[in-house]
């Protein structure tokens, strides 16, 4: 599979999980983090569900990932 179709096959799956997001009241903002082709890690944006202004998608994904795997480093992924 090329990248293209790959990346396409990914944004679908974000578009799927982001219309049940906006269902339960969420900001319609979603992001994924893909190593090998499989998805690693996904969330969405909790800056409601935190009170945080800076709660994005991706800022939430990379810090929660990163912490609960012990990395500093995402060399290898894909956001």
């Amino acid at each position: 599979m090329t990248q293209k179709l790959q990346d396409e096959k990914f944004m679908r799956f974000a578009f799927q999980i982001v219309e049940n997001t906006i269902q339960k009241g969420f900001d319609h903002f979603r992001a994924i983090l893909v190593k090998e082709g499989k998805i690693a890690s996904a969330s969405t944006d909790k800056c409601i569900a935190y009170s945080h202004p800076t709660s994005h998608a991706e800022l939430v994904l990379i810090s929660e990932f990163c912490r609960k795997n012990k990395l500093i480093d995402l060399e290898g992924y894909i956001l």
